[in-house]
């Protein structure tokens, strides 16, 4: 019984084949090695000399596999490519400019996506499997910045021109990935992309990567990146102070139109308020906007402020808000008394619409029309503020009802006004 022995000087094999007199094997950097009987160069090393120890195919790297034929080997390069050498009188290294035979290997012409080879050993037939090449296109696109834009790739078989569906397509721009996508039943592929912030002209790159069946391709195109000037409407207002009203503006892009989902900041006199989005018609609004003491009536400013992004530069826009004095609001107590009696006057002083207690505000006060004190409004025995308190000796006023009157001049905060209680003397 014969033993196995070890090739002699072959290590990192990782394939082999036998053809009809010799061997073949491949070295995982590549290199094809190659010993037997060579007398139609099946080695492939430029001799016809006999090897008992394999020798190096001349000329090739990048193998990954070989085939043993009858009188000539093959060889499948990394590329998809395909070599032969030896016998060629039939053909079989599929190349005619080698002649009947050749010593180094030749490249088989017509083959550059083969994905496998097979000798015929007692033949002169030589086989190879190759993947079906594919073309691949992608449109150019445009888009704002900070927006989405969707890109696209149409992936179809160059044989007989027919799209391929349920392929995987893989999306980068200027060179960086950014996902992928599987083609649909017209081979189109789409991915939506929010486009960053970068450059206003950036490649579009796509590939399909190949499979079993279909060869690697490649395409690209224009994504062009745009940039928008704004502009925006802001609109005036007027209210009372403590009176509630509503912030507004509108933004839109150059060519009118409305920005949706942008943050527009809302600044009154100076003073930050509040942050607002813009709807689909490019408003922003906040209506709840309680008018402040602020200095008092007059005009203030109300800013609006859109500070741009990558895709739309910034605006802002300046209105006028209108602020009225608030509403006075004196209560006068109804008093009675005995005549020629001392009765203390009551009067509570409050604005509309917060009803807050005027403090330190002067009452002019009068009865039957005859003015008797001007009072400070201040806070009362029982902790109760706003009020304006006078003792008033009745001597001299008739029996019968009279008419205690509390008026206020008015000052930058609230509106002249008064209020009036009756006092019966008994």
């Amino acid at each position: 019984m014969n033993l196995p022995d070890q090739v002699i000087g072959l290590s990192d094999v990782i394939a082999i084949s036998a053809g009809e007199y010799h061997s073949l094997a491949v070295r995982s950097d590549g290199t094809a090695w190659a010993w037997g009987d060579n007398l139609y160069n099946q080695l492939g090393d430029g001799t016809t000399t006999m090897r008992a120890t394999p020798v190096q195919v001349s000329g090739l790297t990048g193998v990954t596999k070989v085939a043993g034929s009858y009188l000539h080997s093959l060889a499948l390069k990394s590329d998809g490519t395909v070599w032969a050498w030896g016998a060629n009188y039939s053909g079989q290294l599929g190349n005619p400019d080698a002649g009947s035979q050749s010593s180094v290997p030749v490249q088989t012409l017509g083959l550059s996506h083969a994905t496998d080879i097979a000798g015929s050993r007692g033949g002169s037939q030589s086989f190879a499997l190759e993947q079906l090449t594919t073309s691949l296109y992608v449109p150019d696109r445009t888009g704002t910045i900070t927006e989405t834009v969707t890109l696209r790739g149409y992936l179809k078989r160059t044989l007989d021109n027919a799209w391929l569906p349920g392929k995987t397509i893989a999306f980068a721009v200027d060179g960086t990935g950014v996902g992928s996508a599987v083609t649909d039943s017209n081979g189109r592929a789409q991915l939506n992309w929010v486009i960053t912030d970068g450059p206003a002209s950036r490649v579009i790159g796509a590939t399909f990567a190949g499979d079993g069946d279909y060869w690697l391709s490649t395409a690209s195109g224009t994504l062009t990146c745009q940039t928008w000037s704004t502009k925006m409407a802001a609109f005036d207002r007027t209210q009372r102070i403590t009176g509630r009203t509503e912030l507004k503006c509108r933004l839109l892009r150059s060519d009118n139109t409305p920005l949706y989902g942008k943050t527009i900041h809302f600044y009154v006199d100076g003073t930050y308020v509040i942050s607002r989005t813009t709807d689909t018609q490019g408003y922003a609004k906040y209506p709840y906007y309680d008018v402040p003491d602020g200095t008092g009536a007059g005009t203030r400013p109300i800013l609006s402020v859109w500070p741009g992004n990558g895709g739309y530069l910034p605006v802002d826009k300046t209105a006028t808000l209108t602020v009225l004095k608030a509403v006075p609001y004196i209560w006068v107590a109804p008093k009675s008394c005995p005549a020629g009696g001392t009765v203390k006057l009551y009067a509570y002083f409050r604005r509309l619409y917060d009803y807050q207690k005027q403090e330190g505000k002067t009452l002019s006060v009068s009865v039957d029309g005859t003015w008797i004190a001007d009072v400070t409004t201040g806070w009362s025995y029982n902790n109760e503020g706003g009020v304006a308190r006078y003792l008033f000796n009745t001597t001299g006023l008739s029996i019968g009802t009279h008419t205690v009157r509390c008026e206020f001049a008015g000052d930058a905060w609230v509106d002249a006004g008064y209020g009036e209680g009756t006092l019966t003397i008994y």
